[in-house]
């Protein structure tokens, strides 16, 4: 029996199958397990192979950050190519920003990213062809009429480009645009009770946004909206402010109507959700 084995008496394969079955819940404890177990479930490998067995699960989580200099809020983040990238929101003194930052998580340091060509308060970030795309958003004398034009940031050459005027319907809060992961360049949102899709890069021609389903009435209010790799859309929201929140999917399949299904949420999950993302844990 060897002193390093993964669990003593069995083959290493067995005893790494074992532990890629741990629910992903109980993974904190077996950290603290060993210092063998916590690099092994610390591991990329580790991930990988969960992914492959068809183990590993999507979660919404909330997240708070600092941020280097001035304090920053209601700002566009995605994160692109491994790095975080954040943009536009306001100061303290409720000045809508240009400015830009990307986060590296491996360095866990911060650089300082060339402006925007416009102010964006209260913007939304996404990840789409690999860019960073900051939509919508007012600059300081507006406050709160919402532009629909956009501009997208490339991490390949360091440069901002703008979008077609129009991305977004002028006065439009783009809170709830969304990027279909490993998609490339499908983006969904909500405009009148609806669900509606884009599909087309944001680089070349413009792209009409498409109607896909009406969304159920009791998740209309302060939705937020998320997409699964699998191609399912999460709708979160209620019949009213400060209503108890519902969570209902959605896939698009080829030849069949679209149609929502309730997702269970936990009693206790009420109030306003102001945003949501996806992880794969």
């Amino acid at each position: 029996m060897g002193y390093n084995e993964l669990i003593p008496g069995l083959p290493e394969e067995v005893a790494r199958e074992c532990l890629i079955r741990v629910g992903f819940d109980q993974l904190p404890a077996v950290r603290r397990i060993s210092r063998q177990w916590k690099a092994e479930v610390e591991s990329p490998a580790y991930n990988r192979l969960r992914k492959a067995e068809g183990l590993a699960r999507p979660a919404l989580a909330l997240v708070q950050a600092r941020l280097p200099g001035p304090r920053r809020s209601f700002f566009a983040c995605a994160a692109v190519g491994g790095k975080v990238f954040v943009a536009g929101g306001h100061d303290e003194e409720k000045n809508a920003l240009r400015s830009a930052l990307a986060y590296d998580p491996d360095a866990d340091a911060w650089a300082a990213l060339p402006d925007m060509a416009e102010e964006r308060d209260e913007p939304r970030g996404l990840c789409v062809d690999g860019k960073f795309l900051v939509v919508g958003g007012y600059p300081t004398p507006a406050q709160g009429r919402f532009v629909g034009s956009a501009e997208w940031f490339d991490p390949a050459t360091s440069t901002w480009s703008a979008v077609q005027e129009g991305f977004v319907d002028d006065g439009a809060c783009p809170r709830t645009c969304s990027a279909a992961p490993e998609a490339g360049d499908r983006m969904y949102m909500l405009r009148d009770g609806h669900l509606v899709a884009r599909h087309g890069a944001i680089s070349s021609a413009p792209a009409a946004w498409r109607p896909v389903a009406p969304v159920p009435e009791d998740a209309r209010t302060a939705a937020a909206v998320s997409v699964i790799p699998d191609g399912r859309v999460v709708v979160i929201g209620s019949d009213c402010h400060g209503g108890d929140q519902t969570v209902y999917t959605l896939r698009e399949e080829a030849g069949k109507p679209a149609s929502w299904a309730r997702a269970p949420a936990p009693p206790e999950f009420s109030g306003h959700v102001q945003a949501a993302c996806l992880l794969e844990i």
